[in-house]
Protein backbone atom coordinates (compact mmCIF):
# COMPACT_ATOMS: atom_id res chain seq x y z
CA UNK A 1 0.00 0.00 0.00
CA UNK A 2 2.52 2.63 1.20
CA UNK A 3 0.30 5.71 1.58
CA UNK A 4 0.46 7.92 4.65
CA UNK A 5 -0.95 6.18 7.75
CA UNK A 6 -2.05 7.08 11.27
CA UNK A 7 0.36 7.89 14.07
CA UNK A 8 -1.20 5.02 16.05
CA UNK A 9 -0.27 2.54 13.33
CA UNK A 10 3.35 3.74 13.34
CA UNK A 11 3.42 3.65 17.15
CA UNK A 12 2.10 0.09 17.12
CA UNK A 13 4.92 -0.94 14.78
CA UNK A 14 7.48 0.56 17.19
CA UNK A 15 5.87 -1.36 20.05
CA UNK A 16 5.99 -4.58 18.04
CA UNK A 17 9.68 -4.02 17.26
CA UNK A 18 10.49 -3.39 20.92
CA UNK A 19 8.81 -6.65 21.98
CA UNK A 20 9.40 -5.76 25.62
CA UNK A 21 13.17 -5.52 25.06
CA UNK A 22 13.29 -1.74 25.36
CA UNK A 23 13.24 -0.70 29.03
CA UNK A 24 13.09 2.95 27.93
CA UNK A 25 9.92 2.63 25.81
CA UNK A 26 7.76 5.17 27.62
CA UNK A 27 4.91 7.21 26.19
CA UNK A 28 7.33 10.11 25.75
CA UNK A 29 9.85 8.00 23.87
CA UNK A 30 7.17 6.46 21.69
CA UNK A 31 5.85 9.90 20.71
CA UNK A 32 9.36 11.08 19.80
CA UNK A 33 10.14 7.94 17.77
CA UNK A 34 6.95 8.41 15.76
CA UNK A 35 7.88 12.04 15.10
CA UNK A 36 11.47 11.16 14.15
CA UNK A 37 10.19 8.49 11.75
CA UNK A 38 7.99 11.14 10.12
CA UNK A 39 11.02 13.40 9.72
CA UNK A 40 13.26 10.77 8.15
CA UNK A 41 10.47 9.62 5.84
CA UNK A 42 9.97 13.20 4.64
CA UNK A 43 13.71 13.55 4.04
CA UNK A 44 14.28 10.24 2.26
CA UNK A 45 11.05 9.95 0.31
CA UNK A 46 9.69 13.52 0.07
CA UNK A 47 6.34 12.33 1.36
CA UNK A 48 4.83 11.97 4.81
CA UNK A 49 4.71 8.63 6.59
CA UNK A 50 1.89 9.88 8.83
CA UNK A 51 -1.31 11.53 7.61
CA UNK A 52 -1.69 13.77 10.67
CA UNK A 53 -0.33 17.14 11.66
CA UNK A 54 2.31 17.32 14.35
CA UNK A 55 2.15 20.13 16.89
CA UNK A 56 4.73 21.91 19.05
CA UNK A 57 3.96 21.18 22.72
CA UNK A 58 5.94 21.80 25.88
CA UNK A 59 7.70 18.43 25.69
CA UNK A 60 8.37 18.65 21.98
CA UNK A 61 6.58 17.50 18.83
CA UNK A 62 3.27 15.75 19.49
CA UNK A 63 0.72 13.94 17.35
CA UNK A 64 -2.50 14.92 19.18
CA UNK A 65 -4.43 11.82 18.05
CA UNK A 66 -1.74 9.52 19.41
CA UNK A 67 -1.48 11.50 22.64
CA UNK A 68 -5.24 11.22 23.15
CA UNK A 69 -5.01 7.42 22.84
CA UNK A 70 -2.20 7.25 25.42
CA UNK A 71 -3.39 9.92 27.84
CA UNK A 72 -4.98 7.67 30.46
CA UNK A 73 -1.71 5.83 31.12
CA UNK A 74 0.78 6.93 33.77
CA UNK A 75 3.69 9.14 32.77
CA UNK A 76 6.47 6.58 33.17
CA UNK A 77 4.48 3.49 32.21
CA UNK A 78 6.04 1.27 29.56
CA UNK A 79 3.73 1.30 26.58
CA UNK A 80 3.55 -2.40 25.76
CA UNK A 81 -0.08 -2.26 26.90
CA UNK A 82 -0.88 1.26 25.73
CA UNK A 83 -2.12 0.43 22.25
CA UNK A 84 -3.27 -3.13 22.90
CA UNK A 85 -6.84 -2.00 22.37
CA UNK A 86 -5.90 -1.26 18.78
CA UNK A 87 -4.85 -4.83 18.01
CA UNK A 88 -8.08 -5.60 16.18
CA UNK A 89 -7.92 -2.52 13.98
CA UNK A 90 -4.20 -2.65 13.30
CA UNK A 91 -3.90 -5.88 11.37
CA UNK A 92 -1.48 -6.16 8.44
CA UNK A 93 0.60 -3.27 9.73
CA UNK A 94 3.52 -3.87 7.37
CA UNK A 95 1.27 -3.94 4.29
CA UNK A 96 -0.49 -0.73 5.35
CA UNK A 97 2.75 1.13 6.08
CA UNK A 98 4.65 -0.20 3.07
CA UNK A 99 8.27 -1.19 2.61
CA UNK A 100 9.69 2.34 2.62
CA UNK A 101 7.88 3.19 5.83
CA UNK A 102 8.88 -0.07 7.50
CA UNK A 103 12.53 0.57 6.58
CA UNK A 104 12.33 4.02 8.18
CA UNK A 105 10.64 2.72 11.33
CA UNK A 106 13.11 -0.16 11.73
CA UNK A 107 16.04 2.19 11.18
CA UNK A 108 14.75 4.72 13.70
CA UNK A 109 14.02 1.96 16.21
CA UNK A 110 17.55 0.61 15.94
CA UNK A 111 19.24 4.04 15.90
CA UNK A 112 17.47 5.32 19.01
CA UNK A 113 16.83 2.13 21.00
CA UNK A 114 19.30 3.11 23.73
CA UNK A 115 17.92 6.62 24.16
CA UNK A 116 15.34 7.49 26.80
CA UNK A 117 12.28 9.57 26.10
CA UNK A 118 13.92 12.45 27.95
CA UNK A 119 17.00 12.26 25.76
CA UNK A 120 14.91 12.24 22.59
CA UNK A 121 12.88 15.14 23.96
CA UNK A 122 16.13 17.04 24.45
CA UNK A 123 17.14 16.31 20.87
CA UNK A 124 13.86 17.71 19.54
CA UNK A 125 14.29 20.87 21.69
CA UNK A 126 17.73 21.79 20.40
CA UNK A 127 18.23 25.13 18.63
CA UNK A 128 17.13 25.20 14.98
CA UNK A 129 15.03 22.05 15.21
CA UNK A 130 11.53 22.19 13.71
CA UNK A 131 10.08 22.45 17.24
CA UNK A 132 12.39 25.38 18.07
CA UNK A 133 11.72 27.16 14.77
CA UNK A 134 7.96 26.77 15.20
CA UNK A 135 7.97 27.94 18.81
CA UNK A 136 10.02 31.02 17.90
CA UNK A 137 7.71 31.82 14.99
CA UNK A 138 4.57 31.53 17.14
CA UNK A 139 5.90 32.96 20.40
CA UNK A 140 6.09 29.63 22.19
CA UNK A 141 4.16 26.41 22.48
CA UNK A 142 1.21 27.80 24.47
CA UNK A 143 -1.25 27.29 21.62
CA UNK A 144 0.37 24.10 20.27
CA UNK A 145 1.15 25.44 16.80
CA UNK A 146 1.39 23.00 13.89
CA UNK A 147 4.94 22.19 12.83
CA UNK A 148 5.09 22.61 9.06
CA UNK A 149 6.11 19.43 7.18
CA UNK A 150 8.37 21.54 4.98
CA UNK A 151 10.31 22.66 8.06
CA UNK A 152 10.55 19.06 9.32
CA UNK A 153 11.68 17.80 5.91
CA UNK A 154 14.33 20.51 5.52
CA UNK A 155 15.71 19.80 8.99
CA UNK A 156 16.12 16.08 8.32
CA UNK A 157 17.59 16.71 4.86
CA UNK A 158 20.10 19.01 6.59
CA UNK A 159 20.88 16.21 9.07
CA UNK A 160 21.53 13.86 6.15
CA UNK A 161 23.91 16.34 4.58
CA UNK A 162 25.75 16.66 7.89
CA UNK A 163 25.91 12.86 8.02
CA UNK A 164 24.37 12.95 11.50
CA UNK A 165 22.66 9.62 11.08
CA UNK A 166 22.75 6.36 9.20
CA UNK A 167 19.14 5.67 10.09
CA UNK A 168 17.83 3.99 6.99
CA UNK A 169 18.67 1.91 4.03
CA UNK A 170 16.25 3.42 1.55
CA UNK A 171 14.99 1.99 -1.71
Amino acid sequence: MSGAVSSALVAKKFIDLAEGDDPHLSKLKLMKLVYIAQGWHLAYHESPLIDEEVEAWEHGPVFPNLLARMKKYKKKEVVKEVLSILERSLNNIDAKIGEKGINIIEGVSKQYERNTGGELCGMTHMPDTPWDITCKKHGGYIFNPVIDQYVIRNYYIHMLKLDKSDVVAHD
